[in-house]
């Protein structure tokens, strides 16, 4: 069967999916701003990494964040390569939640796909999206 992007697919209790969102850029900018579709109080806890190559600062990228939505937001991120490095997470003025990535002074071409795992009992099968994505100079929350 063949692998059907933005799709999930059941890996047991949980979830895989696939290409969720790709990012590319020539722009020597230090930092990108991602917009996901998990709201603020979904119970849900996911892992999103992030896997490519920044040419600026000639590394690859593999990184991750595992964020959990309850009441609040608790976030963590890992970083396996230096292409990039995760910032932090926030909480965007619409209640969604929002991964900030440092490129590490320059993102001249630099690109990476997006995949999301399910990483605890609470919210298998919940479907990820990005709703935008921003590059820029800004060290603040964008969204």
């Amino acid at each position: 069967m063949p692998l059907k992007s933005n799709a999930p697919l059941s890996i047991g209790p949980g979830y895989q999916q696939r290409g969720i969102a790709n990012f590319f850029t020539m722009d020597s900018l230090q930092y990108i701003d991602i917009k996901t579709s998990i709201p603020q109080q979904s119970y849900v806890m996911p892992m999103i990494e992030l896997i490519g190559f920044n040419y600026a600062v000639a590394a690859p990228i593999r990184m991750a964040f595992v964020i959990y939505t309850y009441d609040y937001l608790i976030s963590n991120f890992q970083n396996g390569y230096s292409g990039v490095v995760g910032s932090y997470a926030y909480i965007s003025s619409d209640g969604y939640v929002c991964l900030k990535v440092n490129t590490q002074g320059s993102s001249y071409f630099c690109g990476f796909s997006m995949d999301a795992y399910s990483v605890a009992g609470n919210g298998p099968g919940y479907e990820v999206g990005v709703l935008a994505m921003a590059a820029s100079n800004n060290a603040g929350n964008v969204y």
